[in-house]
């Protein structure tokens, strides 16, 4: 499959113990037909008025797709990939130009909107070496841009099925068509499965899955939710079963689920309980880790199994490619193992967690990267050690230059921002560990229904709160600051987008870069609009806003308070007349200075006074010290008053 996420069967939480028996049991007895999954260039392939075109996501997709210059330029830098790209877009160029209109249309669409999910091998792309030059034309995921409501979806399953079976007739004409072209373009071939010689395998499997309490019609979700559910009902006695169910779904992830600041009030004023929820929701990956490794293990195991007997249609000499990837394997865990450089803990701890699936090297006894199947409408993989190795070999030579390459990049903060809060603060702070600068992008005012907070006030107390920091706020253009962060990451602005685990939905559509940080300081702006918005007095909402705010200087918080609460509106006094005489002024702002030259009118409004006085009325909440005066309402010119309003 291509750039779609292709789940292994663990990574489906719906999958039940028995649906994964019944899969199993089907492929150590030979039953399952499928396709190989390759190591190449995922992308998607179109033509359009008379052109091939491409794309990496449903943004590409959305606005025609891209040149293989353009392609080329923003995926894959380097003189030799865009060379790449420029044969193998020849290549299908002159395989489509040579179609009828009618095949044309089916394949691609009447106004050229329908995109073929696809892969490019050339060579050595990551760990395999492909004998064969291919563009490979995948079986399903394909996509379409459906011009009446503006959306990409996924195309039928009936419809996929007449492109393959189209693609099928026209294998070998393809070849011909395109005889003396670098690349044959051909769909991916349908194999067998064959089955294990060893029927104990199976049978060990499946004892390892229930050895650790997954059984029956139990779900992954069941499963991951028992077990979780034991902790915290250790680290959170006092929880009733509800309460303990909220925070169980929390650290797995369920939707719907009650912020953390909700599940914090569960149990008023007990800070012991405050700090083991706050370490059980930080942990949640590595509990997540814990409990599914024994399960992903397991099937692991049976996949390399399986896998071992399947040869790649793509490669000349199986054995040769395995001791190759054999002989690399060794000298780069050789050489990490003898690594003292930077993310040293990091490149230790998750080379044990590989080397722990492989077992043992000698277990790299095939150059196959997968194998795709269908199983109840839905598609899964086995992947064998391919992926372990490619963890090794591939991710880890990019973290060693991570630390060098990221603080170069750009990440690309996108949101409504209505209004920031320490939480967005303490993200980018993280994120600077990893980048060289942070551009903020907030949604335009208008079109944001959540708040009447202008996007220039968002702006303004991002500059506050990031003073000093390499770090820049725009306003976008874009109704969508996520549309925003996709033009700017095409436009070659920003190289990647910063999230928390909560907001990863919002990236389903656009899939550009990504990095998820963990939401160390869980507050809400949906929490701060409702202080905002309450009937208290501009005291309380002061001294409730002071814990949704980072630390900065005493002057700084008394600037963000007043952006906050500027169009506030709450009497400070009861019983307050709608306007107030300008003596009464006076007595209680003594010693505020008010030129002569600007009094014209001795009847205000509150909203007036708070311009006046806000600062002299802060609360508590507030340490005492001096603050600056805002803008001094104007005034019908009358005799000053010695003693009380000087010059």
């Amino acid at each position: 499959m291509g750039l779609e996420h292709l789940p292994h069967l663990y990574d489906d939480r719906e999958l039940t113990y028995n649906e994964i028996k019944e899969v199993l049991t089907k492929a150590s007895e030979g039953q399952i037909k499928g396709t190989e999954k390759v190591d190449g260039l995922n992308l998607y392939l179109g033509y359009k008025d008379g052109q091939p075109r491409a794309a990496r996501n449903n943004y590409d997709i959305k606005n025609g797709g891209l040149s293989a210059d353009e392609l080329a330029q923003r995926e894959f830098n380097g003189e030799q990939i865009q060379q790449v790209f420029d044969l193998a877009f020849q290549s299908f160029a002159n395989l489509v130009s040579k179609l009828d209109r009618k095949l044309l249309e089916i394949l691609f669409g009447r106004t050229g909107n329908v995109f073929l999910n696809c892969e490019i091998l050339n060579g050595k792309t990551n760990v395999i070496n492909y004998a064969t030059k291919a563009i490979i034309i995948h079986r399903n995921g394909h996509k379409r841009y459906n011009e009446e409501t503006g959306e990409v979806e996924s195309i039928r399953e009936d419809t996929s099925k007449a492109i393959s079976h189209i693609i099928n007739k026209m294998n070998d004409m393809m070849n011909k068509q395109i005889e003396g072209v670098e690349f044959r373009v051909q769909q991916d071939p349908v194999t067998q499965l064959p089955a294990l010689e060893d029927q104990s395998v199976l049978a060990d499997t499946l004892q390892r899955l229930q050895t650790e309490g997954f059984e029956g019609d139990m779900t992954i979700h069941n499963y991951l939710f028992n077990q979780i559910k034991k902790i915290v009902v250790e680290k959170l006695p006092s929880l009733n079963e509800k309460n303990s169910n909220d925070v169980v779904n929390k650290i797995i992830g369920v939707k719907g689920t009650p912020s953390i600041t909700v599940l914090k009030k569960y149990v008023d004023e007990n800070p012991n309980f405050t700090h083991e929820l706050q370490t059980l929701i930080s942990s949640r990956k590595h509990l997540i880790n814990n409990f599914m490794f024994p399960i992903e293990d397991a099937i692991h195991d049976f996949s390399v199994e399986v896998l071992k007997k399947l040869n790649s249609s793509f490669i000349d000499n199986t054995e040769e490619e395995a001791q190759r990837i054999k002989q690399e394997l060794k000298d780069e865990v050789i050489k990490l193992k003898n690594y003292d450089g930077p993310y040293k803990d990091y490149v230790v701890d998750n080379l044990k967690r590989q080397l722990k699936k492989i077992k043992h090297i000698d277990n790299v006894q095939t150059s196959l990267e997968g194998f795709v199947f269908n199983f109840g409408n839905k598609y899964y993989k086995f992947t064998g050690n391919f992926a372990p190795i490619n963890q090794i070999m591939g991710l880890y030579k990019y973290k060693l230059n991570e630390n060098v390459q990221q603080k170069q990049k750009v990440g690309l903060f996108p949101g409504s921002f209505r209004p920031p809060h320490k939480g967005h603060l303490d993200l980018i702070k993280q994120a600077l560990n990893d980048f060289g600068k942070i551009t903020i992008i907030v949604s335009q005012p208008e079109k944001h229904a959540r708040s009447s907070m202008p996007a220039e006030e968002s702006k303004r107390l991002f500059d506050i709160y990031t003073k000093g920091l390499p770090v820049e706020t725009i306003i976008g253009e874009e109704s969508s600051p996520y549309v925003e962060a996709a033009n700017y990451i095409n436009q070659g602005r920003g190289d990647c987008v910063l999230t928390s685990n909560k907001e990863e939905t919002k990236f389903d559509y656009f899939n550009f870069p990504k990095k998820v940080y963990d939401a160390t300081m869980p507050v809400s702006a949906r929490e701060m609009r409702s202080i905002i918005q309450s009937p208290k007095t501009r005291e309380e909402k002061k001294a409730e806003l002071l814990g949704y705010l980072p630390q900065l200087p005493e002057t700084e918080i008394i600037n963000v308070l007043n952006i906050l609460l500027k169009d506030d509106n709450t009497q400070l006094l009861n019983n307050t007349p709608s306007t107030i005489q300008l003596s009464e002024i006076l007595s209680i702002i003594k010693e505020v200075e008010i030129k002569e030259s600007k009094i014209k009118s001795i009847d205000l409004t509150i909203k007036e006074i708070f311009g006046i006085i806000d600062e002299m009325a802060v609360g508590s909440s507030m340490a005492a010290g001096a603050v600056e005066m805002g803008a001094t309402p104007s005034f019908k010119n009358k005799k000053k008053k010695k003693g009380i309003i000087k010059r």
